[in-house]
């Protein structure tokens, strides 16, 4: 009997991957020598000759409901953006381009052409976050926010597997980045909104596109009740780029709106 124990616990060492005498020691990530470090590990390359071209779905939940559809985006650093729905049957029936503080959209089935300069809050009317061009911009292909591109204050440490860099603003902390030492990229943005509420980006299912690692999940919370997720199906870049690949000219009837600043 004595021998049968001894032998049923030798097995469950082995299946539990243990041995006699032997700690297992967990492996020690190491961080960065400094915030500077971890945010140059993260910075955009000067990529401004390459055409990145993504499909996506999209989720977008609020108290009011839940939208799914589909959209078409092309990017060009530093500010060149254009966005279409991809609807079941026929042509877009949205359309926005953008470039260099200007933007156009068009929407075919109300026949109206809308152009104005392309701040945040005009961009909300067509998009579901009061975000900058270049936040978008950051964050639909897994970058810092602008807001650390020289910021005034900064601090840094590790938590957990990430090493956290805090931007900061008379002494508070106003955005906060979570960046994977290991993989040099950037997994997670917080930072405070109206009304002190947080809002949250995570980026996940990583790919290696221009040689970088690429997110193809993007989950946004408001914290105002309002979640969109970005699922990229497709990613594709180019070097050849038309000239008029992000602007839009009105039809001969369509209905004209400039937009005041």
């Amino acid at each position: 009997m004595r021998s049968f124990l001894a032998a049923g616990l030798f097995l469950l060492l082995l299946l539990t991957g243990c041995t006699i005498g032997k700690t297992v020691v967990p492996v020690e990530i190491r961080g960065f020598p400094s915030p500077q470090a971890a945010l140059a590990a993260i910075k955009p390359a000067e990529d401004t000759g390459i055409l990145y071209r993504m499909t996506a779905k999209v989720s977008a939940s609020s108290p009011q409901g839940k939208l799914n559809f589909r959209l078409a985006v092309i990017m060009q650093s530093p500010d060149k953006l254009r966005i279409e729905s991809i609807p079941i049957l026929g042509p877009p029936d949205f359309m926005l381009a953008m470039q260099g503080g200007r933007f156009q959209v068009y929407l075919p089935g109300n026949q109206e052409w809308i152009t104005g300069n392309a701040t945040p809050e005009n961009l909300a009317r067509f998009l579901p976050l009061s975000w900058s061009v270049e936040r978008w911009m950051a964050m639909l292909r897994g970058y810092g926010p602008a807001v650390f591109s020289k910021p005034a204050s900064v601090r840094g440490k590790m938590e957990g597997l990430f090493y956290r860099v805090d931007a900061l603003s008379s002494g508070s902390t106003v955005e906060s980045l979570w960046i994977n030492p290991v993989r040099k990229r950037l997994e997670k943005t917080e930072r405070l909104v109206s009304g002190g509420l947080k809002e949250t980006v995570l980026l996940t299912a990583f790919r290696e596109v221009n040689s970088r690692d690429f997110p193809c999940h993007i989950r946004i919370e408001s914290g105002e009740g309002k979640t969109i997720g970005i699922m990229y199906e497709t990613i594709e870049t180019a070097t050849e780029i038309p000239d008029d690949l992000f602007s839009l000219l009105p039809p001969p009837d369509a209905v004209m709106t400039n937009l005041p600043d």
